[in-house]
């Protein structure tokens, strides 16, 4: 699924090595939500490091692109 402001935006999360997203991918992609310390941490990196994506989404090896964008 999508988040609501993914689909007004029409973003899709995607696999940076095959495609499709895994169920393992979605789950380490989400562990911030557990926690208000990860999320910060998260936020933190992704201010820091250049490329604009959060570190958890460099761990599950995802990105956020445009709709009808290829990786």
């Amino acid at each position: 699924g999508q988040s609501i402001g993914k689909m007004l935006l029409r973003l899709e999360v995607r696999s940076a090595k095959r495609g499709k997203l895994s169920v393992r991918q979605a789950l380490i992609r989400n562990l911030t939500k557990l926690s208000s310390f990860l999320l910060f941490f998260d936020v933190l990196y992704m201010l820091v490091k250049k490329g604009n994506q959060r570190y958890f989404e460099v761990l599950a090896q995802t990105k956020v692109v445009s709709g009808g964008q290829r990786l």
